[in-house]
């Protein structure tokens, strides 16, 4: 009859990668003498401010000219202030008040994204 083997002799200790097992055994630096590889961050910086551009651009739809886009604008300035988030957010209100100026100055809504989305 066949002798039955157990898979893991050793059943607290797991062989899998998974568990670091088999890759914590092993040196961090190469067998070469070379430095360790630096770890670098690839993730994109997400910026501090707030993205009314990306706000503007999704109602652009519904408010199509440049007037009514300024109303919205004035209407989403005038709640941040009735309720005082320019004391927990003051980036938001300066947003929406650069955002405002950009409005008045641009020729059309698409140019006003357009310059909103480049700063």
């Amino acid at each position: 009859m066949a002798e039955v083997v157990p898979l893991r002799p050793n059943s607290t200790e797991s062989r899998t990668r998974r568990r670091g097992s088999i890759r914590g055994r092993y040196s961090p630096h190469s067998v070469l003498g070379l430095p360790a590889p630096v770890a670098m961050e690839r993730r994109k910086k997400k910026s501090a401010g707030f993205d009314i551009a990306a706000a503007l651009e999704a109602n652009l739809d519904r408010y199509p000219k440049k007037e009514q886009l300024w109303q919205l604008l004035t209407h989403w300035l005038d709640a941040a202030k009735w309720e005082k988030l320019a004391a927990r957010y003051p980036d938001y209100v300066k947003a929406l008040e650069r955002a405002l100026v950009v409005m008045s100055k641009a020729p059309s809504p698409q140019h006003a994204i357009e310059t909103l989305q480049t700063r």
